[in-house]
């Protein structure tokens, strides 16, 4: 990854991201993993200043996790911006100071309760909150943010453009800053590496409860003609240079195949992707 972050910063001065780390799933122990997600550190003119976008993970006396906290404590933070309203991208925010507002797209009570932990298998997700997380399960309501809504919004020391691109969550977004030629797509995008070097971008998962295929394509189909370079996934490694970026955009409709596939998969549950039955 240093490779990837000493280039970031060559394209991009004042911008930084916090690699997500991969772990195991406290909620799943058996085997699976779990990444935190990627959050990106913006400096502000005055370089003693951070916004943040997705702060991401936290897990009480996980040592990981504690490194992680420890270094955002030592940041001066003055905003922070939710690509979506998933536990994986602000459960930090709970430990962390920052003197600012947090940010989000608005989302009504009723979308809100389509996420994960409402109605997820045999899993009660309040628990599972309190008991890893050390989370206060209120918090999965509002959240405590104030709403951004699309336009534009100044992040450290850039404006951004806040585009809609719901699908994965009814409230996700994406950050673009178009002279940077940069995008942060929260979970619209994930990129992995196996073992043996392949690289897997897909589109972010569909979740039982809310998700809606339809959305996901039509976002999908946002990025087409923005011109970017630099592509922030919520998970997983980032896109630098434009023959990557390209090359994930020239991979949609094999995306778009893997998400129908993921649509008819729950076909048979109670809820399925995007309404009830």
């Amino acid at each position: 990854m240093m490779k990837i972050e000493q280039r970031l910063t060559e394209l991009a001065p004042g911008i930084k991201v916090l690699h997500g780390e991969k772990i195991f799933s406290p909620v799943n122990p058996n085997g699976y993993y779990i990444y935190d997600c990627n959050t990106l550190i913006a400096e502000a003119e005055d370089r003693s200043l951070v916004d943040l976008i997705d702060p991401g993970f936290y897990r009480r006396n996980d040592e990981q996790f504690e490194e992680k906290r420890k270094f955002l404590e030592g940041l001066n933070i003055r905003n922070i911006y939710l690509t979506h309203r998933h536990f994986d991208h602000f459960s930090i925010m709970n430990v962390l100071k920052y003197f600012g507002k947090a940010y989000a797209y608005p989302i009504t009570d009723e979308a809100i309760q389509y996420h994960p932990g409402f109605t997820t298998g045999h899993i009660n997700f309040f628990d599972v909150m309190k008991t890893y997380f050390d989370i206060d399960p209120a918090l999965l309501r509002h959240y405590q943010t104030e709403f951004i809504d699309e336009g534009e919004e100044k992040i450290g020391r850039y404006k951004f453009q806040i585009i809609p691109t719901p699908g994965h969550s009814p409230d996700s977004i994406t950050f673009y800053q178009p002279e940077l030629k940069l995008a942060v797509v929260g979970d619209l995008i994930v990129a992995f590496k196996r073992k043996n070097g392949d690289e897997i971008i897909k589109a972010g998962t569909l979740r039982p409860q809310g998700s809606n295929c339809f959305d996901l394509f039509r976002s999908l189909e946002k990025l087409l003609p923005l011109e970017i370079e630099i592509l922030i996934p919520g998970h997983g490694f980032p896109l630098i240079g434009k023959e990557k970026v390209e090359k994930m955009k020239k991979n949609l409709p094999q995306m778009f195949y893997n998400v129908v596939k993921e649509y008819l998969i729950a076909r048979n549950q109670t809820e399925r992707f995007g309404f009830k039955k």
